[in-house]
């Protein structure tokens, strides 16, 4: 039997200065969690009926899952989803709670606890919950790789006429999920009612916020007019504030030097910019880095107009967490190979390694195809790999990015040993 009172999950009523502090400010602390839906065959036991619409045999498998793995919030979000679609509300927010109280990855039950508020109609709770998975998506590199609040949310703020800002969440979503998924017309109708059925001042306010840190979409406001958004900025080098532009990376992909074969496209490589600060010189900016999909596409948003080397990783790591924090603003001096060198090593790890080999990638400039071979990729492969590539004049691989303009690229890694 469904829930007969549908719960009030957030404590904080809309209406109060509470409700804004709360939803802007980030509640729960996000932890790196390497383990994902598809690492154990276990998971199929829940998704399989899931997925099927056997909700009381997901939830079964659920129930008996947890004690195997207590700290997995998958665990958790899946066993709450199938009691959620039996409308066990209250049954499904104890067992999402639950999963936040003990989970190293939050944002999958915020997100989900979101939903349970959706479901019973209580819109304060859906923004607060979702605001909190926007928090701790923005403190992990690529936003988790996931896209869902960013295109709920994107339905919320296009109900509510904030354009620019529905149209960065569903920029958002599309970079981090390809295919531009959108919601089902009947499931973005209920989502769109919603939206106008609380304080929507108060709901535009914690959006305007949120937009403001996090895609730098500034809110003005006119004599006689309600806020509305400015053009996105960034700030540039030397203070200046300037339009951002970005990049498109169409694809990594890595070659042996066994020519008569190839090795598979590079799946979760890093991407990273790094801004030309002086001659020769380049600042990481690892919190614009992003991975590749599934599809080896990915995209750098909101960057501050510059020149860029494109520097890569192909190998796994273990602390994404510590990798980001380590290499992020620091400089790369690429006026010598022994320069580079120096500049690559990182808590003591001198394993520099360079590869020879024949390497072909494409720059697409203004519409033209321009081709481009490269001789040289120097990278550090012990414990914080980072590779650069270098053209055959010895330059790094460099991209423009043009205010408010889009640039478009092929980057294919270079030729190295298995």
């Amino acid at each position: 039997m469904p829930d007969a009172v549908p719960p009030h999950i957030l404590d904080a009523q809309p209406g109060s200065a509470t409700f804004i502090e709360r939803c802007l400010r980030q509640e729960y602390a996000e932890n790196p969690e390497p383990r994902n839906w598809n690492d154990s065959t276990d998971f199929r036991r829940i998704l399989d009926p899931l997925n099927g619409q056997k909700y009381e045999q997901a939830c079964r498998e659920a129930e008996a899952l947890i004690s195997t793995y207590p700290d997995l919030d998958l665990i958790y979000s899946w066993f709450a989803s199938a009691l959620l679609k039996q409308k066990h509300f209250e049954q499904a927010a104890a067992i999402a709670r639950d999963g936040l109280s003990k989970s190293k990855r939050k944002y999958t039950l915020c997100v989900t606890l979101g939903e349970i508020a959706w479901e019973t109609g209580n819109l304060a709770d859906t923004v607060y919950w979702w605001m909190q998975a926007w928090h701790c998506q923005e403190s992990l590199p690529g936003q988790g790789g996931d896209n869902t609040i960013f295109l709920y949310l994107s339905y919320i703020a296009s109900e509510l006429k904030l354009d620019e800002i529905a149209d960065a969440l569903v920029q958002m979503a599309d970079r981090l999920r390809f295919g531009q998924i959108r919601l089902a017309a009947n499931t973005a109708s209920t989502l769109r009612t919603l939206a106008r059925s609380g304080n929507t001042a108060e709901i535009q306010f914690v959006l305007h916020q949120m937009a403001e840190k996090y895609f730098a979409i500034k809110a003005i406001q006119r004599e006689g007019e309600t806020l509305v958004p400015a053009a996105r900025t960034a700030w540039a080098p030397g203070g200046v504030l300037q339009t951002p532009g970005r990049l498109e990376i169409g694809l990594i992909e890595g070659l042996t030097r066994d020519e008569n074969r190839s090795r598979p496209p590079l799946e979760e490589a890093w991407v990273i910019p790094c801004l030309k600060v002086e001659e020769q010189r380049y600042q990481v900016q690892m919190t614009r880095a992003q991975k590749t999909s599934l599809l080896q596409t990915c995209v750098l948003d909101g960057l501050p107009p510059g020149e860029y080397l494109i520097a890569f990783n192909p190998f796994p790591v273990e602390d994404e967490q510590d990798y980001c924090q380590k290499w992020d603003g620091k400089i790369l001096d690429c006026s010598s190979a022994a320069a580079l060198f120096a500049s690559l090593s990182l808590d003591g790890r001198q394993s520099v390694e360079t590869w020879q080999g024949p390497r072909g990638g494409t720059l697409l400039e203004g519409g033209q195809v321009l081709e481009i071979k490269a001789n040289t990729a120097v990278g550090v492969k012990a414990g914080l790999p980072l590779v650069v590539e270098f053209l055959a004049d010895q330059k790094p691989y460099t991209a423009q990015v043009m205010p408010g303009q889009t640039g478009h690229f092929i980057l294919r890694s270079h030729a190295c040993a298995d």
